[in-house]
């Protein structure tokens, strides 16, 4: 079977919609940079008015796709606080805020499509950081709520309970789209250099040996494998290739 498949990645949308006025109209891209931003300044942070746009689009080129793939990234930078600043939780719930927002609209114009949530780093408390171990339930709770359990056509993935389980547990999990062909989403937020090992290493370690068996089964049942991830392990923009 042919599946068809639409990807939104890096939304990093804000809270709140601006006025809404577009941009003159002009050859020079400076001309998005004169108030109101209805479609955002350049080179900053998207307005909800933008992702919007943005689904609309590919509404258009694919209305009624399998799967949509939300890739992570969904709240502005300036949500995702720096661990080593002082903790403000109104942040932290506007991060939230714009979490449930994003996925609504992803809700909106694609009532009847499946989606598959992706943790990104900017999706966290703080940037880069997965949550500590006693803190992780809530959050998960949190993003499985409004991705699986909000959205009607979620409540049919195969499995259901053990995707609850996994992503539960860490943010990762996997779907059999058919009898031969497996996506695995995983969390390498666990695996960023930038990550505290110290914060949840007991989920880190957890999540590996959990691959190593979904892939192990999809060798024995002959399945071919999709893995879905937000940025590769290991790699931090602030830290240099070596």
């Amino acid at each position: 079977k042919e599946f068809s498949i639409l990807v939104a990645n890096d939304m990093h949308s804000l809270s709140s919609s601006l006025e809404d006025q577009s941009c003159p109209n002009s050859k020079n891209k400076e001309s998005c940079t004169v108030p109101p931003y209805k479609y955002g300044k350049i080179n900053l942070n998207t307005p909800l008015s933008l992702v919007s746009l943005m689904f609309t689009h590919m509404q258009k080129q694919l209305e009624s796709p399998d799967i949509l793939v939300l890739l992570g990234d969904f709240p502005a930078h300036l949500y995702a606080q720096d661990p080593k600043s002082q903790y403000k939780p109104e942040i932290f719930a506007e991060l939230k805020k714009t979490i449930n927002l994003v996925t609504e609209q992803a809700k909106i114009h694609f009532p009847n499509t499946a989606f598959l949530p992706v943790l990104g780093n900017n999706d966290f408390k703080y940037n880069y950081q997965v949550p500590m171990y006693n803190e992780k339930e809530e959050y998960y709770e949190f993003f499985y709520r409004i991705c699986f359990e909000e959205h009607e056509p979620n409540k049919n993935w195969k499995d259901l309970e053990n995707i609850k389980t996994t992503f539960l547990t860490g943010g990762f999990y996997a779907v059999d789209l058919e009898n031969n062909l497996r996506v695995i989403v995983l969390n390498t937020m666990y695996y960023a250099k930038s990550n505290k090992e110290a914060r949840d290493p007991k989920t880190t370690l957890m999540q590996l040996k959990w691959f190593e068996r979904k892939m192990q089964e999809a060798k024995e049942m002959n399945m071919q494998v999709v893995l879905i991830y937000q940025v590769f392990p290991g790699y931090c923009y602030t830290t240099p290739l070596v």
